[in-house]
């Protein structure tokens, strides 16, 4: 009986599917440092969507939710890929188009690249191009500065490193191990969750905070060695009541 259900409501999945606009696969927001690069996973849910079946793609860009878009991009059969101007201007000569996707290649981010990217497509279907409204979106963030961690397996211990794309940082970091210190990379061992800070101007105005876990392994091995005093410190009282017994007797 249970099969039988199962065998229903996958059936009704897919031809809930094939009936109406393709759905997008849902995209993870993606957090990451100023001057990396980052790809867009635009995705149709409907396998049945084939890129030679497209014949428009237009990729927009917002800094919220709320903000209006404009077509900062965009593929036609007829043009190629091609990027608008001006409205394209914030991204020339750091946006690539991947071939027969409908994703983007976005390089030397920067903080004014966060915001939401969006895509919408035409297909050409039954004769006629027929437009499709909905869009898939992309939420990106990027971090400057922005602290990248590194734990070293031994004594539970952390690298940090403070990336920035400031012109002649000033390094200044608070935190347990990090108080004073002026250099880029540190090496942090906490005990407990411990929060780390990072700012890269004289002003301190400009900053990011990481937090860093304390070592399970550690923590672990503290545990195994306070049991085993407990274990000795047991035996060692049952021992000693034995002779005691012994010599009384």
């Amino acid at each position: 009986m249970c099969k039988a259900i199962v065998f229903v409501v996958q059936f009704l999945c897919l031809a809930i599917l094939a009936i109406g606009d393709p759905t997008y696969v849902y995209q993870e927001p993606v957090s990451l440092c100023a001057g990396k690069e980052v790809a867009t996973k635009f995705e149709y849910g409907d396998s049945k969507v084939k890129f030679i079946n497209l014949t428009a793609i237009n990729w927009t860009f917002r800094k919220t939710k709320q903000e209006g878009t404009e077509i900062f991009s965009y593929y036609n059969k007829q043009n190629g890929f091609k990027v608008r101007v001006p409205q394209g201007d914030r991204f020339k000569n750091r946006v690539t188009w991947i071939p027969n996707t409908i994703n983007l290649k976005f390089s030397n981010l920067t903080t004014d690249d966060s915001g939401f990217f969006d895509v919408s497509i035409t297909i050409f279907e039954a004769g006629k191009a027929e437009s499709k409204d909905k869009n898939g979106t992309f939420q990106l963030t990027i971090n400057d500065p922005c602290v990248m961690a590194k734990v070293n397996d031994e004594g539970g211990c952390t690298m940090l490193t403070c990336l920035t794309m400031e012109d002649n940082p000033v390094y200044s970091w608070t935190g347990q191990d990090a108080e004073g210190k002026t250099v880029s990379n540190i090496k942090v061992c906490p005990k407990e969750e411990t929060n780390y800070s990072c700012c890269v101007n004289a002003q301190k105005t400009k900053c990011t905070s990481f937090t860093a876990q304390a070592d399970k392994g550690l923590n672990f091995k503290r545990v195994k060695g306070i049991a085993f005093i407990g274990i000795v410190y047991t035996v060692g009282l049952i021992v000693c009541s034995i002779v005691s017994m012994l010599s009384v007797l």
